[in-house]
């Protein structure tokens, strides 16, 4: 795999997208890192610490719950509230691909509070970076990813390619702020259907 910047023009886009180049062609349609975004990113310091903070507490929880609602670990952490739980809903709720999708997504909101956390630690609290333990919690986000890919029946790969093909789409030669703004959602919609 070759690393791009946002110096050079990056790679073209492929008609086939695999593991090795993937990240190459996601790095085509990132918004470039400008002196402009650093500015907005101070300015917005205090607000990112502060949501960071409350989705890695969020994430703390849906573990706990993931725990034990997936491998049985622990008591239901049950909060108050006044939700009743209706037949239908208990009905659409433990169909076996609902549920297998809702570990998928309760495992991905997880893993992404475990990689802000790791952020959090090395931004606000001047702890050394953690780049294997990054690199694992983007691992463990992928096998969410596929196993959310398999209960739609579709494969990572296909997954991985739609995506290129979609952003594609949506920016032909590079990333555009105006492009990222005013999306063509129908076009869009269209080639997820295909």
């Amino acid at each position: 795999m070759t690393s791009s910047t946002h110096e050079d023009k990056g790679p073209k886009f492929e008609s086939f997208v695999t593991a090795e180049n993937y990240s190459d062609l996601a790095v085509k349609t990132e918004a470039p890192v400008t002196e402009e975004m650093k500015e907005r990113v101070i300015a917005a310091t205090p607000i990112i610490r502060e949501l960071m903070l409350e989705q890695v507490l969020l994430s703390e929880k849906l573990d706990v719950l993931k725990k034990h609602i997936f491998y049985g670990k622990g008591k239901c952490p049950i909060t108050e509230g006044s939700y009743e739980t209706t037949a239908p809903v208990a009905e659409r709720i433990t169909e076996t691909n609902i549920v297998r999708l809702l570990h998928a997504s309760i495992g991905l909101s997880t893993e992404t509070g475990e990689i802000l956390m790791a952020l959090y630690d090395h931004v606000f609290n001047g702890d050394k970076l953690d780049e294997v333990n990054l690199f694992e919690e983007f691992g463990d986000a992928s096998w969410y990813t596929g196993i959310g890919c398999y209960v739609l029946r579709k494969t990572l790969a296909e997954c991985l390619q739609l995506n290129i093909d979609k952003l594609q789409l949506r920016y032909p030669e590079k990333f555009t702020k105006h492009s990222a703004i005013n999306r063509n959602i129908e076009s869009e919609r269209a080639l997820l259907e295909r």
